[in-house]
C-alpha cells in the first residue's frame, strides 16, 4: 500500500512533491523534521537522476547498438527514480504511524488534567488555596490587591479632573 503523497513526474518542471505539508511543519513534532529531511533527500536523488536523463539528449548515437544503449540507460533512470519515490512513500507510512503516536501520546497526556479527581484531591485543592499555599494566589489576597489598586487608580483620576465649587 502506498502512501501518494508523490505526484507523477509527467509534468515539465513540475515538483513531484506538489503537496506541501505546511501543518505538520508548524507542529515541531520530530517526526516532522524527519519528514522533512526525507523529502529534500528523495528530491535531490530524483534532481540527480533527471539530470542524467537530461544528459543523455546530449549524447549522439551513430549505431543501432549505441541507440540501444541509450535506451537501456534511460530505462535504469526511470527504474532509479521509481525506486527512490517507492522508498519515499515507504517512509512516508512510517512518518504517519510515527506521527500519530506522537499526537496520541500528547493527547493522552493532556487528558491526564481533565481526570476526574478524588475526593481527596479536590479536598488538598481546597486546603491549598485557602491557605495561599498553592502557586495561584489565594481568592482573598487576589481580592485585596484588586482593592489596593483601584485606590490607587482614584486619586489619579481625581488629580485630572476640576472641581466647581459653589459658594
Amino acid at each position: 500500500m502506498n502512501v501518494t503523497f508523490l505526484q507523477s513526474a509527467q509534468g515539465a518542471g513540475k515538483s513531484i512533491f506538489a503537496r506541501e505539508l505546511p501543518l505538520m511543519q508548524k507542529t515541531g513534532l520530530k517526526s516532522a523534521k524527519e519528514m522533512e529531511k526525507r523529502r529534500q533527500n528523495a528530491q535531490s536523488q530524483i534532481a540527480f537522476w533527471e539530470k542524467q536523463k537530461e544528459s543523455l539528449k546530449n549524447l549522439e548515437c551513430g549505431t543501432t547498438e549505441a541507440i540501444a544503449k541509450k535506451l537501456e540507460r534511460l530505462h535504469s533512470y526511470d527504474s532509479e527514480i521509481a525506486a527512490v519515490k517507492t522508498q519515499y512513500n515507504q517512509e512516508q507510512m512510517w512518518h504517519t504511524m510515527d506521527k500519530a503516536q506522537e499526537v496520541g501520546e500528547k493527547i493522552a497526556e493532556e487528558s491526564e488534567k481533565f481526570e476526574p479527581k478524588t475526593a481527596e484531591e479536590r479536598r488538598e485543592e481546597l486546603v491549598e488555596e485557602a491557605l495561599g499555599t498553592d502557586e495561584h494566589k489565594s481568592e482573598l489576597e487576589e481580592s485585596v490587591e484588586e482593592i489596593q489598586e483601584e485606590a490607587a487608580e482614584q486619586p489619579e483620576e481625581m488629580a485630572g479632573q476640576k472641581i466647581d465649587v459653589f459658594v
